[in-house]
C-alpha cells in the first residue's frame, strides 16, 4: 500500500483535508486527519527505488489492513458508517429481493448550535443523534452519517405496510432529544421502500427518501401537518390527476378501468395500504366496482346507505362531508362489518368477504367517502393486514386528495349520487 502525502487515504475518506503520516518509535506509524488520530499500525517505511515514493510494510498485515479498511468506511466524529459505506451497502441490498426501508434524516437546528455555542457543541449534538439512532436499530439494521448534518438508516426486512415502525423510531429519537441539553434540536425524515419503489436502483430509492424528507421539513409548522416522517408517493398523486383530467376531457362516463386505476394509485400513495376496494352509488345501492388484494368475487356486492353509514362508523355529518375514518383491531372491524351486513339485508356478503375478502385478516382499515356538496357518490376502502397501527395523519390527508379527484369526475359527469 503506497502512501504519498496521504493522498490514498484522503481519497478513501473523500476529503480535501490532508492526511498526515507520522513515524513513531518501535515501528508505530500513525495517520492523522483533521487533527484527529485515525489509526496507528505496526509498520515500517521502505523507499521504492527510482521513485519519490515510500512503501508501508505492515508488520501485522491482517489486523493493520482491517484497521485501514475500517478507517475508510467510518465517520470519524460519530463512529457510524460514512457515505462510502452507505452507498456500497445500499447498492448491494437494492440488488436483492429482500425488502428494506431507507430513511434519510436531516438535523434541524445544527447551524444555530454552531453559531451560538461553537462547533464543539454542534459536534456534541451530532454525536447525541448518532447514539439515539443506534438505540433504535434492530438486528441487521444499519446507521450512517452521510453528510454534515445528514444521516441514513437501512432497515432490513421492513415492508411499506410496517411503516409505523419508522414512525415509532423517529418519535423515540425526538423524545431523547427533548430530554437532552439539545432540546431545541429536531429531525426531519423521509422513507422509501425496496423493492416496492426502487425498481432495483439504489439511486431511485435515495432520491425518493430525500424528496420526502425535504417535503416533511417544508411542511413543519403547518397546522394540518402532524406527521413525523415523509412517506407519501406524490408521483402517484400526479398520475391520478392525469387520469382524472383525461376522463374529464373525454366527457364520457368512466368505466371500471378508471376506478380500478384510481384504487391502484391510492394504494401506491399510502405506504400502509396493502389492499383496498372502491364502491359507487348506482341509484339503489353502493356497488363494489374495483378491488386490489382480494378476489374478484367481492365485485358487484351491494351495500345500502344505512349499512354504509354503519360501516363508516362515525356521524352522518362527517360522512356527508367526506371525512376519512380509521378502524383498528380485528374484532372491531369484523363486528362492524357483520352489523353492516345485517342492516343491508345481505348476509351472503359476509361469507363472500370472509372467503374472498380476507375480512378476518384486516388489522386496520381506512374508509373515505367520495362526496361533493352533500352528495355521496361512493367510498374508498384501504386495508392493512400487518398492524393495527397502520395509517396516520399523512394517510388521511393524501387520501382526501385522491377522493377529491374522484368526486370531481362524479360531479362534472353527473353520475348518480345518494341524497339523504
Amino acid at each position: 500500500m503506497l502512501i504519498y502525502q496521504g493522498e490514498r487515504l484522503r481519497a478513501l475518506l473523500k476529503t480535501e483535508q490532508e492526511v498526515r503520516v507520522h513515524l513513531g518509535p518501535d515501528h508505530q506509524v500513525s495517520f492523522e486527519h483533521a487533527q484527529q488520530n485515525i489509526l496507528t499500525v505496526e509498520a515500517c517505511m521502505v523507499p521504492i527505488p527510482s521513485t519519490d515514493l515510500w512503501g508501508l510494510k505492515l508488520l501485522q498485515f491482517t489486523s493493520s489492513y482491517q484497521a485501514l479498511h475500517d478507517a475508510a468506511y467510518t465517520d470519524l466524529l460519530t463512529g457510524l458508517g460514512n457515505r462510502r459505506a452507505f452507498e456500497e451497502a445500499l447498492k448491494h441490498f437494492a440488488q436483492q429481493e429482500a425488502p428494506l426501508a431507507l430513511v434519510i434524516l436531516d438535523l434541524d437546528g445544527l447551524k444555530a448550535f454552531n453559531d451560538l455555542h461553537g462547533h464543539a457543541q454542534g459536534d456534541a449534538f451530532l454525536k447525541l443523534v448518532a447514539v439515539a439512532l443506534q438505540s433504535q436499530l434492530r438486528t441487521g439494521d444499519r446507521a450512517y452519517r452521510i453528510g454534515g448534518d445528514e444521516f441514513a438508516l437501512i432497515l432490513q426486512g421492513l415492508e411499506a405496510a410496517e411503516v409505523h415502525v419508522v414512525f415509532e423510531a423517529m418519535q423515540e429519537i425526538r423524545t431523547q432529544l427533548r430530554s437532552s441539553p439539545f432540546r431545541g434540536g429536531d429531525i426531519s425524515a423521509g422513507v422509501a421502500f425496496h423493492p416496492r419503489e426502487s425498481a432495483g436502483d439504489a439511486r431511485i430509492l435515495t432520491r425518493l427518501a430525500d424528496e420526502r424528507m425535504y417535503e416533511q421539513k417544508r411542511s413543519r409548522g403547518k397546522s394540518d401537518h402532524g406527521h413525523l416522517v415523509g412517506t407519501i408517493n406524490r408521483h402517484a398523486v400526479i398520475r391520478g390527476m392525469g387520469a382524472t383530467l383525461d376522463v374529464l376531457l373525454a366527457k364520457q362516463v368512466p368505466g371500471p378501468e378508471y376506478w380500478q386505476l384510481m384504487l391502484d394509485y391510492a394504494i401506491q400513495m399510502v405506504p400502509s395500504a396493502q389492499a383496498g376496494s372502491l364502491d359507487l352509488w348506482d341509484g339503489q345501492a353502493f356497488i363494489k366496482v374495483a378491488q386490489l388484494g382480494f378476489e374478484d368475487d367481492i365485485l358487484g356486492l351491494e351495500l345500502s346507505p344505512q349499512a354504509q353509514l354503519i360501516w363508516y362508523g362515525s356521524s352522518r355529518e362527517q360522512w356527508m362531508n367526506g371525512v376519512p375514518r380509521i378502524l383498528r383491531e380485528v374484532p372491531t372491524i369484523s363486528s362492524t362489518s357483520f352489523f353492516s351486513a345485517e342492516v343491508s339485508g345481505d348476509p351472503d356478503r359476509i361469507e363472500v368477504f370472509e372467503e374472498s375478502g380476507r375480512l378476518g385478516e384486516i388489522q386496520c382499515t381506512l374508509n373515505a367517502p367520495i362526496t361533493h356538496q352533500g352528495k355521496v357518490y361512493g367510498h374508498l376502502n384501504l386495508d392493512n393486514f400487518v398492524s393495527n397501527q397502520a395509517f396516520n395523519k399523512d394517510s388521511l390527508q393524501v387520501t382526501v386528495e385522491l377522493i377529491r379527484l374522484c368526486a370531481t369526475v362524479c360531479y362534472n359527469l353527473n353520475l348518480p349520487a345518494y341524497l339523504p
